[in-house]
């Protein structure tokens, strides 16, 4: 009968080599698998952006070439029903609203729901012709997790210059066939809307002006220093940002002022951006690059 071996323990320092070793390799795995994540956030985005274009340029078919409204507000949302006085075009999304339709959020006890905030995707213009509440979201965009009333769902605005108007119409695009070179132009930004209280969604339109040569409104960083946009042709794109003012910028607007030369002067992102911006040259003038 043979007798029993004792199995010989790890020592101390073969442990430790053991433990460097997996702290090497999730060194390694975890960087990569954080950009696999990212990447594929990229690419839902990209989808979202495409889906919301479609909707758009059906829409556009679908009214004689008329674009739908960008200016999200409550008095834009009423106008479109009927006895609306038609200062507004029918806006593509509306402000949360509460089931009976009222505006949701003027009180703070009673923010809006996720509820309130799919109900008002869906009484915008758009739904009609994508029925998918996950196009209005980017999945890298995490406010809608945060505490009331910062925790906003839509991810995406249309720029000012396209139908926002109220009591002068002429200063703005109107129809589809206004826009020049659409393939250049975007219509869909991701939006990093980030005055607290003040309004619980992503009021009003994309706020930038390519005539007074600054940033205004910040968008968002939701793919690696970079965003998305969705163009008028119907294609959308990433881009990467690649001034350090702009990426800190659009993490805190109070870190520059939005019109200062400290972040406006020779800053080849507010250029890109002024290239592609929608708007009408002969109501707001021209480009002011600095």
């Amino acid at each position: 009968m043979c007798p029993y071996r004792t199995r010989k323990a790890f020592t101390l320092i073969e442990l430790l080599i053991v433990i460097a070793i997996v702290a090497l390799l999730l060194s390694v795995l975890i960087p990569a698998l954080n950009s696999a994540r990212r990447f594929a956030t990229s690419a839902a985005c990209l989808f979202n952006q495409k889906g919301l274009m479609r909707s758009y340029s059906l829409y556009i078919e679908a009214n004689e070439g008329k674009i739908p409204g960008g200016r999200i507000i409550p008095e834009a949302m009423y106008d479109s029903l009927p006895g609306g006085d038609n200062r507004w075009p029918p806006i593509w999304v509306w402000p949360p609203v509460y089931a009976n339709l009222a505006y949701a959020g003027t009180r703070d006890s009673d923010w809006p729901t996720i509820e309130d905030r799919y109900r008002g995707c869906q009484r915008g213009v758009l739904w009609p012709y994508n029925e998918n509440i996950k196009l209005y979201h980017c999945p890298g965009d995490k406010q809608y997790v945060q505490p009331s009333p910062r925790n906003r769902y839509r991810s995406y605005s249309i720029h000012r210059g396209l139908a926002v108007y109220d009591s002068n119409p002429n200063k703005d695009i109107r129809t589809y066939n206004q826009i020049t070179s659409p393939g250049a132009k975007y219509v869909f930004v991701e939006e990093y809307y980030d005055f607290g209280a003040n309004y619980n969604y992503n009021h009003n339109s994309w706020d930038f002006e390519p005539w007074e040569g600054d940033f205004h409104d910040p968008l968002g960083l939701y793919h690696l220093e970079a965003s998305t946009f969705a163009f008028a042709d119907g294609h959308a794109e990433k881009h990467k940002w690649k001034d350090e003012r702009t990426l800190k910028y659009f993490s805190d607007r109070n870190s520059y002022g939005a019109g200062s030369n400290e972040l406006c002067a020779g800053n080849e992102d507010l250029a890109w951006l002024q290239r592609g911006c929608p708007y009408d040259m002969n109501s707001h003038g021209p480009i002011v690059f600095r």
